[in-house]
């Protein structure tokens, strides 16, 4: 990897909170390099993503009545929509490289549903057998609880959520059992980041960030080493 550029990643549930998307916008706003935000529970407003645009290029589905994800990247990644894997609970982008292609996705998994979802497991399967790498951004909801994740305890959507983890070849890079979850009476490690295996060595840091994020949720980074992104090329209106 040598002196190869790294880039910044974070993670978080804003909760539809104004007040969290606005602290993230501010944030992101003031970043300074490439980075790319993987976002569950947005705040939206007649059924689009709102509040985050300015900061960068956003990625949100087109149809739904609740958007529950989103990816938002800095100007200079070289992203688009990946087909077919774009739904309320699931936005994914390909991204190019100078190592080549990465697929990024922001994953909500629903307490009523199939643990994982079977829109997130197809896209695995996507990327698996296209050989191409992937990062999750995941929020596994209050109801899945495992200790590969860092949380307190496990149940039965912890345990089959980690099952298919170790199945398909993912690799969890939480790295301390510190909380992503916090209220009142209760923390909890609820938010996971998931790499494909051929990834983890160029993943540098990952961290629970301290700084309030004004949501329920802490704000995750990490950084990633993958060169610089691809570059742009526009044609010339003239």
């Amino acid at each position: 990897m040598g002196g190869a550029k790294v880039h910044s990643l974070l993670q978080i549930n804003l909760h539809h909170s104004k007040a969290a998307t606005a602290n993230i916008n501010r944030l992101l706003l003031a970043m300074d390099g490439t980075f790319i935000s993987l976002i569950q529970e947005p705040y939206f407003f007649k059924k689009k993503v709102r509040g985050l645009r300015a900061a960068g290029k956003l990625f949100s589905c087109s149809s739904g009545d609740k958007p529950r994800t989103c990816v938002l990247t800095s100007l200079d990644v070289k992203a688009s929509v990946l087909p077919g894997f774009s739904t309320g609970d699931l936005v994914a982008i390909m991204t190019e490289w100078e190592t080549g292609k990465v697929v990024y996705a922001s994953v909500y998994m629903p307490y009523d549903q199939i643990c994982p979802p079977a829109k997130a497991a197809e896209l695995v399967q996507y990327c698996a057998v296209n050989q191409i790498r992937l990062v999750l951004g995941c929020d596994s909801n209050a109801q899945a609880h495992h200790s590969l994740w860092g949380s307190s305890n496990c149940n039965p959507r912890g345990e089959s959520l980690c099952e298919f983890v170790g199945s398909s070849g993912l690799c969890c890079i939480n790295r301390v059992q510190k909380p992503t979850f916090v209220i009142s009476n209760r923390q909890e490690v609820i938010d996971i980041t998931m790499v494909s295996a051929d990834l983890v060595n160029y993943v540098r840091k990952w961290w629970v960030d301290d700084e309030p994020s004004l949501s329920d949720h802490r704000l995750i980074r990490a950084e990633i080493c993958l060169g610089h992104p691809d570059p742009m090329f526009y044609r010339n209106k003239r």
